[in-house]
C-alpha cells in the first residue's frame, strides 16, 4: 500500500477516493483505475488524460496534477467527480481502454496483428 504525503491540514489520502460511487440506489463502488501517483512529482494524475490530452484540455489532472502538499485531499472528492464526468475524460478513458484491449490482442485489429 502506497503511503501518500499529508496535506496542509495534516490529513492523509483516504482509501474511499480510489472508488467512484454509482447512483444512490445501488451504491456500487467502482475502482478509479485511471488514477496514477507520480513519485517524481509527488502528485496525482489521470493516466488516460495525461496520455491523450490536447492543449485545449483544461483538466489539472491531465497536465500538472494534484499536489497534496499544497491542496487538501478533501477537495479531491469534488475534483474527481467533476473530472470523471467530463466529456474529455470519457473520450480519453475510452481511447485508453481501446489501446489496452488492442495491446492484449483482442482489439478490432487482432486478426491483422496475427497475420503480421
Amino acid at each position: 500500500s502506497k503511503s501518500f504525503p499529508a496535506d496542509p491540514s495534516g490529513k492523509h489520502f483516504h482509501e474511499t477516493l480510489l472508488y467512484m460511487k454509482t447512483d444512490n440506489r445501488t451504491c456500487k463502488a467502482i475502482p478509479r483505475e485511471w488514477l496514477m501517483w507520480s513519485e517524481t512529482k509527488n502528485s496525482i494524475h489521470c493516466l488516460p488524460c495525461s496520455i491523450f490530452h490536447s492543449n485545449q484540455n483544461k483538466s489539472k489532472l491531465a497536465k500538472e496534477g494534484f499536489f497534496p502538499e499544497k491542496q487538501q485531499y478533501k477537495r479531491l472528492y469534488r475534483i474527481f467527480s467533476m473530472h470523471e464526468r467530463s466529456s474529455e475524460h470519457r473520450k480519453h478513458y475510452l481511447q485508453w481502454k481501446s489501446l489496452q484491449i488492442s495491446l492484449k490482442g483482442n482489439g478490432v485489429d487482432s486478426n491483422l496483428q496475427q497475420i503480421i
